[in-house]
């Protein structure tokens, strides 16, 4: 009896050694598989620009998955790509944006062969993921009078001016239709580089002209890039003719 008493005891102390190791290696499971419970989640940042366009309007644009999110005039509609050549363009059947560089334009299409324009002359002032601003590239804002008179067609041209020597070389020029938009008009210039010499003078000429007609020009000489003059110059620009309201 005491035999099969010991016994008993000897099989009762290895069951119990037994599953004191396999709780523990339960135990060590766990917390080899916390940390990675622990880990954090990243969320894959999207990429977003912000163009400004003539008349001061902004319009923001977010990737989508075959496609762009627009946002403007508090208004959010999601467009996808379509054919475009070397262009990027994007529709939702009622509205194209077209993108070209740092460039854009917004039409409206709902109207058959009758396309009006609701973004003129967008150029991109920021984006994420960020990218650095090139040498040699010039931006600003171009103001000018209300009281001019323009017409659909008008554009404006900046044009980017090595003022060391007379006559001034043009080394960029800037040129986009803003018809009736209004200001403030951005504008950008990328100039080759190589062109830019630090010890030169560079500055900035620009007017808004319907045909050939100048309806408007800088006066005040804008010196740019060089010498610490900076890359970004808001220009004013001043009528050349008499004010509409002037006229009979």
């Amino acid at each position: 009896m005491k035999r099969l008493e010991s016994a008993r005891i000897l099989l009762g102390a290895t069951a119990s050694l037994a599953l004191s190791f396999a709780g523990g290696g339960h135990a060590q499971q766990s917390e080899q598989a916390s940390p990675t419970a622990s880990q954090p989640h990243y969320r894959m940042a999207v990429a977003r620009w912000e163009y400004l366009c003539a008349g001061g309007l902004n319009v923001f644009v977010t990737h989508e998955r075959g496609g762009v999110r627009l946002t403007f005039n508090s208004r959010i509609r999601t467009l996808k790509q379509i054919e475009s050549g070397s262009d990027s363009k994007y529709s939702d059947g009622l509205l194209v944006w077209s993108v070209s560089g740092d460039f854009g334009s917004l039409e409206d299409i709902s109207v058959k062969d009758k396309p009006k324009d609701l973004a003129e002359a967008c150029i991109l002032q920021s984006s994420y993921p960020p990218g650095g601003r090139a040498a040699g590239s010039v931006t600003g804002t171009i103001t000018y009078p209300a009281d001019i008179e323009l017409t659909p067609e008008a554009n404006v041209i900046v044009e980017l001016k090595d003022y060391t020597d007379k006559p001034h070389p043009t080394i960029g020029t800037y040129k986009a239709r803003i018809g009736l938009a209004g200001g403030p008009i951005p504008f950008k210039i990328s100039a080759d580089p190589s062109k830019i010499n630090p010890a030169h003078q560079y500055a900035l000429d620009a007017r808004i002209v319907v045909g050939d007609e100048a309806k408007a020009v800088n006066q005040v000489t804008s010196f740019v890039l060089t010498q610490g003059q900076p890359a970004k110059q808001d220009l004013i620009l001043r009528a050349t003719g008499l004010p509409k309201v002037w006229k009979n």
